[in-house]
């Protein structure tokens, strides 16, 4: 990371102390380093983040408020896409979210480079009260990113089980709606974990018999996802067979084992997995 130097009363200081103070939530630093009056209050640190963009991604609201009304510039743009808005909904702050629409310098549905919005960030994040805020104010909820995932895909990638429930409840997109490799909801949740969002889903009606690209079923994904918690759930729920073959003709059992995971190996076995099976 390239870092500018500056004298300032015989003591160098970096125009990161300004970055990390605004990171961290030190208000009284960055107090400090204003009144010094030589600090630049956007200077980009590693891709272009400036101070105002990761107070904003941390929830930091005193701190965006002063440096905004010190002459932050509330237009700036990360090399990942990120503008004030999508850094706000990422931290969660639904004070500062309403600042920040108040400002009227941004897209509600503007996307980063990913394609993500800001009501997908907020999902993903676990923020509720965002999701709600954004939704309310006419955040367009049947979009996507760039691999096809929508606003509930992120949800149950971040595994909030009520941000979860509020997005079933408005009915806002098909709870079987294929994503990233042909992912459904539950299957994301499966994969990264999230057992409590697995059960939400489940008992909301998500198809369980669906497969994604590979032929991977549900088993295989929570498997490869390696939360034992979750096996142990899509196993006594009998929704798919144990020796199901997914992609390469892998059964459960074997992806688990190619991912290391012990502890779910030895439950596959004991719940009947077959091991003289060949992919």
């Amino acid at each position: 990371m390239e870092t500018n130097w500056i004298p300032l009363g015989g003591v160098v200081t970096s125009f990161c102390d300004l970055h990390g103070a605004s990171k961290t939530g030190d208000l009284g630093k960055v107090k400090d380093i204003l009144s010094e009056g030589r600090a630049d209050i956007d200077c980009k640190e590693w891709k272009s983040r400036t101070p105002v963009l990761l107070a904003a991604g941390q929830g930091h609201t005193d701190i965006v408020h002063l440096l905004v009304s010190n002459g932050a510039s509330v237009s700036v743009v990360d090399d990942f896409g990120f503008n004030l808005l999508h850094s706000v909904c990422q931290g969660g702050d639904v004070a500062l979210v309403k600042y920040v629409l108040s400002l009227h310098k941004h897209d509600i549905n503007g996307k980063v480079l990913c394609g993500g919005t800001p009501l997908m960030l907020a999902a993903e994040n676990g923020h509720r009260n965002v999701v709600e805020l954004l939704v309310g104010q006419g955040a367009n909820v049947s979009l996507h990113d760039n691999k096809g995932n929508n606003v509930l895909h992120f949800a149950c990638r971040g595994g909030d089980v009520e941000v979860v429930k509020y997005i079933l409840s408005e009915n806002m997109v098909n709870i079987d709606s294929r994503g990233w490799k042909r992912m459904t909801p539950v299957m994301m949740a499966a994969r990264t974990g999230h057992r409590d969002v697995v059960e939400s889903l489940v008992r909301k009606g998500a198809n369980v018999l669906l497969r994604g690209a590979s032929k991977n079923t549900i088993l295989h994904f929570a498997c490869r996802g390696g939360d034992v918690e979750v096996v142990k759930y899509v196993l006594a729920q009998n929704m798919v067979d144990i020796n199901s073959r997914g992609w390469k003709r892998m059964t459960p059992v074997m992806m688990a084992a190619t991912k290391g995971y012990k502890d779910v190996v030895e439950l596959l076995v004991r719940k009947g997995a077959n091991v003289t099976l060949q992919g």
